[in-house]
């Protein structure tokens, strides 16, 4: 009764997987190569089988590789609805059409679309460029470097600076151009020297030779910035003073011809104890009808073209106003000895005059309570003192 039963479960199991297999047929067979059709000698190819069936899940099934009708790889059965085939270090026999074969659990087959490989027996070399292409370029500005195969796709691009055995400056895949471009968006003078690029791909990855190496010349566009004072840098109390601020260009960029269309303007910007005078703009000389005491302190300017810049030495400046208070100092002495000395001379004059008069008065006075003899005596007695002397 027992073995009865186990048979019964077996024979139930076995027709429920034949409905599961019967409800996930495939339809169709796909295939792909990677990392592309067109590879070179030592390229390791990946070839990828993929099924698609009308059910979610996808029955015991054996894959085969073959190229050129001929059977170059199978598998046992395998649950799975991909299945993927390694070749490495390509040759040149390796090219032809290469299809994948699908063998059912029932015995049927289904067969992909052809996919052509060829393999070539060539030395990749990248082609680096800059730009621009004179390599020469101004710190600060965007230089590109662009890195291509250009007959070939599905390449990553890495860029070398100083030796090919550096570290890479960066990797970037390409566009479908067949080339990449790697930018040094604020190019530096410490950006001067040499470059190489490669290009890779494919798992392990497989590596083209070293391009070309281009040279790449960094120059400031200032070569030199000075800033002058005229008169000097010892100002005088509201005299007028003149800031010009002076630029050297580069030789290179001073040889282009003045109605050149890449002529930049230069822009000027002044600054006193680290503050702007005035914005920005192309006049190099600013002019100060008075000079002040406000108008000491350390005076520099920043000269500017597109993103290129250089800035002066500070320099000091002082405002004399030393002898101009010294001489107001002594113009105010002089004014109040002379008002004091007018003051005392006034003042003298009023008593000479006022202080006899009060004296009389009162002899006069005094003779009327003293009698004849003493009135007689004392007029004759004040006509000296009405008559003071210079000197008493």
């Amino acid at each position: 009764m027992l073995v009865c039963l186990v048979n019964a479960v077996g024979l139930v199991a076995a027709i429920l997987l034949c409905f599961s297999h019967a409800s996930a047929q495939v339809s169709s067979v796909l295939l792909s190569a990677n990392p592309g059709n067109e590879l070179v000698v030592g390229e390791t190819l990946i070839l990828t089988c993929r099924v698609i069936t009308d059910g979610s899940e996808a029955p015991q099934l054996a894959y085969g590789i073959w190229r050129d009708n001929i059977r170059v790889s199978t598998t046992t059965q395998i649950q799975g609805k991909t299945h993927s085939f390694l070749i490495e270090d390509v040759t040149t026999e390796q090219s032809g059409k290469y299809k994948c074969v699908v063998t059912l659990p029932q015995g049927e087959q289904r067969e992909s679309e052809d996919v052509q490989v060829t393999v070539e027996d060539i030395l990749l070399k990248p082609t680096l460029t800059v730009s621009p292409t004179d390599g020469r370029a101004y710190s600060e500005d965007t230089v590109l470097l662009r890195c291509g195969l250009h007959q070939h796709r599905g390449w990553k691009y890495l860029w070398y600076y100083g030796s090919r055995s550096a570290p890479p400056l960066g990797q970037i895949w390409d566009g479908g151009g067949g080339e990449a471009v790697f930018r040094l968006w604020r190019s530096a003078l410490s950006d001067t020297g040499r470059y190489w690029c490669k290009a890779g791909r494919g798992s392990p990855t497989f590596y083209t030779e070293y391009s070309d190496s281009v040279y790449l010349n960094i120059t400031n566009f200032f070569s030199r910035v000075t800033l002058s004072l005229s008169p000097g840098v010892v100002l005088k109390q509201n005299e007028p003073f003149r800031i010009t601020c002076n630029a050297q260009v580069s030789e290179r960029e001073s040889l282009k011809p003045e109605n050149s269309s890449r002529r930049t303007q230069v822009m000027f910007t002044f600054f006193r104890n680290g503050q702007p005078l005035l914005s920005s703009s192309a006049r190099s000389v600013v002019t100060v009808n008075q000079a002040r005491r406000c108008h000491s302190g350390r005076y520099s300017c920043t000269v500017a073209s597109g993103r290129a810049q250089l800035s002066s030495p500070e320099i000091h400046v002082t405002t004399d106003v030393a002898d101009t208070s010294l001489l107001m100092v002594i113009l105010v002495g002089v004014a109040l000895v002379i008002a004091v000395t007018l003051a005392a001379a006034f003042i003298h004059e009023l008593l000479r005059r006022v202080v006899p008069s009060s004296m009389a008065c009162l002899t006069r006075v005094m003779s009327e309570t003293a009698g004849r003899e003493s009135a007689y005596r004392c007029p004759a007695q004040a006509e000296p003192a009405a008559g003071i002397s210079p000197g008493t």
